[in-house]
């Protein structure tokens, strides 16, 4: 099975209200993706699987427009949300009552529920936004969990033979980790997702705060736990033993006094000894405490030396990337300059009729008037070729994809 991604809704990622005159509703250009298709292909180019992340503004238009969902390849085997914003799950009530009414027109029979995977925050305004989709329409899988950013969580349940695993990772962004009743409790609600085949590895991210620094300085973060875990013990070693020092101190001075024959009356005899034994007791307890205390010291010390290593080791290591980089860049602009000016007589040996459809599909298409043609799919727009297109790249004649206009390449 191949997998691509397919970016969906591309509307307005901010709210914009009715009659505002202001600059940002009513610039139009204010766009953002919502929303992405995972597409698992079968060997015909067929639609197999669909999994779907968020549904925000303008997706489900996007979705009825798509080749990969066109006739019978209409599906939906999974909905995967990030957050519980309404510019990532709008659109979900439509999307969903089309999807029944299409399996239903089809089969005859009610369709069965979407599996959905969320966290809690975001469970929760579901149950509360949606409750006709989340009672009737899905399948919910919520983990029960209140993890910080940065935290792996278990893969989702998917079918085996699939070959994809798709992890949940958990994020931070800013109102979606509120409990939609009561905005003073914290309650995580943010995920992005690892996608991985046999072959390729994917991560999908949206609307990242600053809290996420793991992310993108993620041995820095690491130092930074470790330094601080590190500080907690030792101050949490000293306490004890300043207040073991107390102790002893109080345990010596009542024995000097129970031992002193200053004290005459039975009873106070009695209540010296119980108190010494009692802070014997209690010594015993902050013995035991500081030695867990030292042991965690002494393990975080070798986080912390640890984390220090891999931070420099990271730093090295990105120093040689940007050398390498550079040379790289070097090597290619010679490279460039080269070609540049062998341009123009190989320009000269090309059909002008050619050439010039070459450069009107290059302005159309970013600058890139060729695509390669892989597994009977054209690499630059990801549509399935015909069989007659296919038959003519092979043979080496000029051939245009039918999606893109590219001219079409084997390998």
């Amino acid at each position: 099975m191949n997998f691509l991604l397919r970016v969906n809704g591309m509307d307005a990622p901010l709210m914009r209200q009715l009659g505002c005159a202001c600059g940002r509703c009513q610039d139009k250009r204010r766009q953002a993706n919502v929303s992405v298709s995972l597409y698992g292909l079968d060997e015909a180019g067929q639609t197999a699987v669909h999994i779907l992340f968020d549904i925000g503004a303008g997706v489900a238009d996007s979705l009825y427009d798509t080749p990969y969902l066109a006739g019978t390849q209409a599906r939906l085997d999974w909905l995967c949300l990030t957050h519980w914003h309404p510019d990532h799950t709008l659109e979900m009530n439509r999307l969903l009552s089309a999807h029944r009414s299409v399996k239903r027109r089809e089969t005859g029979q009610p369709s069965g529920r979407i599996p959905l995977w969320c966290r809690r925050a975001t469970a929760l305004w579901l149950q509360k936004e949606h409750s006709f989709d989340w009672q009737h329409l899905l399948q919910p899988h919520v983990p029960d969990e209140n993890h910080p950013p940065g935290t792996l969580l278990a893969p989702l349940p998917l079918p085996a033979d699939w070959n994809i695993t798709l992890t949940p990772v958990t994020t931070s962004h800013y109102t979606a980790d509120l409990h939609p009743d009561d905005p003073t409790q914290l309650v995580y609600g943010c995920a992005g997702f690892v996608l991985e085949t046999a072959v390729c590895k994917a991560v999908l991210l949206w609307d990242i705060d600053s809290s996420n620094d793991w992310l993108t300085n993620p041995a820095d973060e690491r130092e930074k736990t470790a330094v601080s875990t590190l500080k907690k013990w030792q101050g949490t070693h000293s306490n004890l033993n300043l207040e073991l020092g107390s102790l002893n101190s109080k345990a010596k001075s009542a024995e000097n006094r129970l031992y002193s024959g200053n004290v005459k009356n039975p009873k106070e005899l009695t209540d010296l000894q119980d108190q010494i034994a009692a802070m014997g007791r209690q010594r015993s307890g902050l013995e035991e405490q500081m030695l867990e205390a030292m042991i965690m010291v002494e393990d975080a010390e070798a986080e912390a030396q640890a984390a220090t290593t891999a931070r420099s080791s990271e730093e090295a290591q990105w120093q040689q990337a940007q050398a390498d980089y550079k040379e790289e860049q070097n090597t290619l602009a010679l490279r460039l300059h080269h070609l540049l000016g062998a341009r123009p007589k190989q320009v000269e040996q090309i059909d002008p009729k050619l050439l010039q459809d070459y450069e009107r599909i290059g302005q159309r298409n970013g600058g890139e008037a060729v695509a390669l043609l892989k597994l009977n799919m054209c690499q630059g727009c990801r549509i399935t070729v015909s069989a007659n297109k296919v038959k003519e790249v092979v043979e080496g004649k000029v051939t245009h994809c039918g999606g893109c206009g590219r001219i079409l390449v084997a390998i």
